[in-house]
């Protein structure tokens, strides 16, 4: 078969685009710091290349879609990442935050229970 007559979805850079598209998206999605910014977007740029070789190899319909995904997608995507990360942040600094509040209200509660030693006192004040 003769490689100019193969479909859309058989375009060598094509599928190449749509794999890095996936790889891409999966590391804007997992909650590890850095992995989105470092290694996603130079992904994302991987697949924005392979999509216009894609368009050049074979027509602008053999890239259009990997395109669009890379332009428009990844930037939802990659927000999409954020805010997973900055919510599992907040939850655990809010668990963090209540078993402090919950430590000190009950030290506070036993310093206010127990009374200073004596030499601690100051006399005169009862």
């Amino acid at each position: 078969m003769n490689p100019s007559h193969l479909p859309v979805s058989h375009s060598p850079a094509g599928r190449a685009a749509w794999i890095t598209l996936a790889l891409t998206w999966v590391c804007f999605l997992v909650p590890f710091p850095g992995l989105g910014l470092f290694i996603g977007w130079p992904l994302n740029l991987v697949a924005f290349i392979l999509a216009i070789v894609a368009m050049g190899s074979g027509g602008a319909m053999k890239g259009l879609f990997q395109l669009l995904g890379s332009l428009i997608v990844s930037p939802i995507v990659y927000f999409i990442g954020l805010a997973l990360f900055g919510w599992l942040l907040s939850k655990d600094s809010y668990e963090d935050y209540r078993t402090r509040a919950g430590s000190t209200v009950q030290a506070t509660a036993l310093d206010a229970a127990v009374p200073p030693p004596q030499d601690m006192q100051i006399p005169g004040l009862r």
